[in-house]
């Protein structure tokens, strides 16, 4: 069975640099050998996966590779972003030496946002670049981190400083692994759900905020219907944003929405936030300066306050504006003494901003 079959659907990211596939399937972890052989002939995989993940799904596409005639060896690193370092994926690149992958081979990534960006820094970096394939199994991971290239380890001065673009040959998304996580983890994901509806489709925003996504997922039982079209949906809004800008030097900015003070958040926190609920406080954060800067109605910062609340994600930041500031300074948006912010002037329709540097420090005061 191919990914490119017509009862797929496949959801398709038209690239400067490559046009592939995104699937969006139930029960697609079943027939993994299949779907990753259709756009792939390597003849050794990498499958890199954390160690939660690993004991979970690991296996099951590991032997279903192995029984396929491809020689597949998972790559285990430690779970958490406070692993998503350039020693961490050092150390994996060893590894994918050592089982020998030419340039011809591949790297499946297998799991969640850290696992993605790891992963896929390790196909780019490995022999100057290789095959990627990623497979998410987060729900933040199926509708945005996966999605568009984007590769990273964080430094010490901020997240996801050390990366590339490397787009891969194709995502594979199976809702069904979204039944093992904890929902604590699925309430946290929804941030950047309800970032796709703020920001591009104010009819999902509505959708979200009359029906809870995470009232449909419950362990040991499918997957409903709603939460799949909701995935679908948020897949395929970066889909034809990174269609039109790959590197982000334009529209594709516009994804940032919830990213500037969020990424401060996550990592003043030392990364024990989630990301998700960062989002979440960075919109509001942003809508309530923005209505007091007269860029936009004070009922946008109420809108999200309440749709967040909703979800049990907070609203407002535990830290000063004089504790993120200095993680603003080094955000990789920043050009120069200016920073390209993203407002929502209407749910549905999000605006480029970009200001002076230190204009971040009255934006930070207003939005507190």
């Amino acid at each position: 069975m191919s990914i490119h079959d017509n009862n797929h659907d496949a959801i398709m990211v038209s690239c400067a640099s490559k046009r592939y596939p995104i699937v969006v399937e139930t029960g697609a972890l079943s027939h993994i050998a299949k779907l990753v052989m259709s756009v792939t002939d390597a003849s050794r995989i990498c499958v890199i996966s954390d160690s939660t993940v690993a004991a979970l799904y690991g296996h099951i596409v590991c032997d279903a590779l192995n029984e396929a005639g491809v020689l597949a060896h998972i790559v285990e690193f430690p779970a958490g972003e406070q692993h998503k370092t350039i020693p961490t994926c050092a150390r994996m690149l060893e590894r994918i030496a050592g089982y020998e992958l030419t340039r011809s081979d591949c790297i499946i990534a297998l799991g969640g946002g850290v696992t993605g960006d790891m992963g896929g820094l390790c196909a780019a970096l490995y022999m100057r670049g290789i095959q990627l394939i990623h497979i998410p199994t987060s729900l933040l991971a199926m509708v945005d981190s996966s999605i568009g290239g984007k590769t990273a380890a964080d430094l010490e001065a901020g997240k996801n400083l050390v990366g590339s673009f490397t787009q891969p040959q194709a995502v594979i998304i199976d809702p069904a692994t979204l039944t093992t996580l904890p929902k604590n983890v699925l309430h946290d994901a929804c941030g950047e759900v309800i970032k796709y509806g703020a920001m591009a489709d104010a009819a999902l925003f509505e959708e979200l905020s009359s029906h809870r996504l995470t009232d449909d997922i419950h362990t040991n039982e499918p997957i409903s219907e709603h939460t799949c079209a909701s995935i679908r949906r948020c897949a395929e809004i970066k889909a034809q944003v990174v269609s039109q800008d790959e590197c982000e030097s334009s529209i594709r900015q516009v994804l940032n929405f919830g990213h500037t003070i969020g990424h401060a958040i996550e990592a003043a926190s030392n990364f024990s936030i989630g990301h998700g609920s960062c989002v979440g406080m960075d919109m509001c954060y942003m809508m309530r300066a923005a209505a007091r800067k007269g860029w936009a109605d004070s009922n946008i910062a109420r809108q999200l306050e309440d749709i967040l609340t909703s979800y049990d994600l907070p609203i407002r930041t535990p830290f000063l504006p004089n504790e993120l500031y200095p993680f603003i300074l080094h955000d990789k948006k920043r050009r120069g003494d200016t920073i390209t912010i993203v407002l929502t002037p209407t749910i549905g329709h999000a605006e480029l901003k970009t200001i002076p540097i230190q204009e971040m420090r009255e934006l930070l005061e207003l939005g507190a």
